[in-house]
C-alpha cells in the first residue's frame, strides 16, 4: 500500500499522462481585477495547469489573484516566457498568494 500524501507532492511543471484537471467549482471567484482562484488541498499539477488556463482566458488589464499551498516555483518559467509578471502578497504556513498579471505595452 502506497502511504506517499500526494497534497504536497513538488511538480516538475510537467503533466502526467491521463491527469485530468479536478473541477475548480467555488475555488473560482470573479473579482473587479480578474480572477481568484484557491489551490490550495489540491495536488500537484493542477494548480500549474489551472493557473496557466485561467491565464489564457483573461481579458486585458485583468490578473489572476491565487492561492497555492506552497510557492509555485515551477509556474514562474512559464509565466515569464508568456510575458507574464507577478507580485507574491502573502507567504505563510497558510500558502503563498499571488498576483499574476501584464502590463500593457504602449503604442
Amino acid at each position: 500500500m502506497n502511504t506517499k500524501n500526494t497534497q504536497h507532492e513538488l511538480c516538475d511543471g510537467s503533466i502526467p499522462e491521463n491527469w485530468e484537471m479536478p473541477k475548480l467549482g467555488t475555488r473560482v471567484q470573479l473579482i473587479a481585477e480578474g480572477v481568484c482562484i484557491d489551490f490550495r488541498g489540491l495536488s500537484a499539477p493542477a494548480p500549474l495547469v489551472g493557473s496557466l488556463k485561467a491565464l489564457a482566458c483573461l481579458k486585458d488589464n485583468q490578473s489572476l489573484t491565487a492561492y497555492y499551498p506552497m510557492t509555485p516555483m515551477h509556474l514562474f518559467p512559464a509565466l515569464l516566457e508568456e510575458g507574464w509578471q507577478w507580485e507574491i502578497l502573502q507567504e505563510d504556513n497558510n500558502g503563498t498568494q499571488i498576483r499574476i498579471f501584464k502590463i500593457k505595452a504602449h503604442t
